[in-house]
């Protein structure tokens, strides 16, 4: 996976997507706008359909498109050691560019912290030091209270400048999967993975208890392309109803406003906690 800066290389999913390094940008447009509200009923929307968002460059670049958003990704979060991201609550204050929009935001914070703190480079990157893919769960697994704190604080910060009552949803840390396969040097079981995950979503909840989480289920995972995912999730119990699921499909809508790569969307739906 890749990742990083406030709009290029930084992807969208959750409802999410991606762009260079990450998952694809979601994008394209729902019609009547965004849902800005309070979170009431465990869900983020009123409504149980496709809802629409791009990362937030895209989107700035092409303003006819912003009232037709549902959410919006930012740049992908855990880039520092403490919360950096004051510029996602100025997005959606009242009379901000995303006032109407629900923030989808990439969690990478475990492999960012990794690749800073111990020159690790994503599995799919060119570069002579050692990846994610070998040596990444044994790096999380001795610094993991650090990476929990690292989860705390921006976790406290969104708390702080956005607000607990209004809906906000992650993305937590794509292809996570990889810290249990046979290259990796010290790898995780499916129950360790599903540990470590409830982890950082009892973090994130710790501060923002409306959280809404969201999970990789791409194809590409292993061992049997996806369908087994739910070993390496929280249980029910560590995160109530508030979870989703995150894949990425490509669909051209000529009709939207926007380039092709803003029209690039992801499917979310649930397979124990309903549709979110």
């Amino acid at each position: 996976m890749g990742g990083g800066g406030r709009t290029g290389a930084a992807g969208a999913v959750g409802t999410g997507g991606a762009a260079s390094g990450g998952r694809g940008g979601a994008g394209g447009a729902s019609g009547t706008g965004g849902n800005g509200g309070v979170i009431g009923a465990n869900l983020v929307y009123g409504s149980c359909r496709f809802h629409f968002g791009t990362i937030d460059g895209i989107a700035k670049n092409n303003p006819a498109m912003i009232q037709q958003l549902d959410f919006f990704t930012p740049g992908w979060m855990g880039q520092k050691d403490t919360f950096d991201m004051q510029y996602v609550c100025d997005y959606t204050k009242s009379g901000g560019t995303f006032a109407k929009q629900v923030p989808a935001l990439v969690a990478y914070v475990a492999a960012f912290y990794a690749k800073r703190h111990n020159n690790l480079k994503d599995c799919n990157a060119s570069g002579s030091q050692e990846d994610l893919c070998k040596v990444g769960a044994g790096f999380i697994t001795d610094n993991l209270a650090q990476i929990v704190a690292t989860y705390e604080s921006y976790a406290s910060g969104f708390a702080s400048c956005y607000g607990t009552t209004r809906p906000i949803i992650f993305m937590m840390e794509p292809d996570f999967y990889q810290y249990t396969i046979s290259d990796q040097q010290r790898p995780w079981t499916p129950q360790t993975a599903g540990t470590i995950m409830s982890m950082f979503v009892g973090a994130i909840k710790k501060h923002l208890p409306n959280a809404i989480f969201s999970m990789d289920i791409s194809p590409w995972v292993a061992p049997n392309d996806g369908q087994d995912t739910f070993t390496v999730l929280p249980s029910a119990d560590d995160i109530s109803s508030r979870l989703s699921v995150w894949t990425v499909f490509v669909c051209h809508t000529p009709a939207r406003p926007g380039p092709p790569d803003a029209r690039e969307k992801t499917i979310v739906c649930s397979k124990r906690f309903g549709t979110r």
